[in-house]
């Protein structure tokens, strides 16, 4: 991988194998248009054995390895995640500009150079609209999320970390990031929550 090469960071939990085919496309895809590319899959320990924070510690060491040791530059870097991964994406960027106590900072002046959110979990608890008229299209039950949740945090108080729909507008300003795409459909029980979370995101 050249020093100015494109790098797809794909943050991963176990099952989630289409995300890692969209993003080995994507990469395919650059290649093949001369610009070199590669995928860093960072596979995360599973809940409950591994509870929060301990993912986004991971998520952490995994990208100042790619930030430090490989001296990439973050706007050369996407960050990729779906579902709880997309979680875990939105927690990244919430400890560069607001570290968590518990685990290491991650400084960055730069940038990533976007992030690409497919279905991600902005809300472990929410009870909106579409959680009750998406209950039977959805393909997971409406008492699937928030198990998740309890699994993933346990006992521990929820926080913007966990919830990224909790963090304000104020919250988001000055994000690391210089694009974000998000990707859900219209059947999901987490639509609103998504919107909800969008919506504070986008006057960043």
């Amino acid at each position: 991988m050249e020093q100015n090469a494109i790098g797809l960071v794909l943050i991963k939990q176990k099952g989630y194998w289409f995300t890692f085919l969209f993003a080995s496309n994507c990469a395919s895809k650059l290649n093949n248009e001369g610009r070199d590319t590669a995928v860093l899959v960072v596979s995360t320990g599973l809940a409950p054995r591994y509870q929060y924070p301990y993912q986004l510690s991971q998520g952490v060491t995994a990208l100042k390895y790619l930030l430090e040791e490989t001296e990439r530059n973050p706007s050369d870097i996407a960050l990729i995640g779906d579902s709880t991964a997309g979680n875990l994406v939105l927690a990244l960027l919430s400890h560069i500009n607001h570290p968590l106590q518990e685990v290491q900072p991650l400084q960055i002046e730069e940038k990533f150079g976007g992030a690409i959110l497919v279905s991600p979990i902005t809300d472990f608890n929410a009870k909106t609209s579409s959680t009750i008229t998406n209950a039977k299209k959805d393909w997971i039950a409406p008492s699937t999320i928030p198990t998740w949740g309890d699994n993933y945090a346990g006992h521990r108080e929820r926080d913007v970390y966990i919830n990224p729909t909790m963090g304000s507008e104020e919250w988001w300003k000055d994000v690391k990031v210089k694009e974000v795409i998000v990707l859900y459909g219209e059947y999901e029980l987490s639509r609103d929550s998504i919107n909800t979370w969008v919506t504070k995101f986008k006057v960043k």
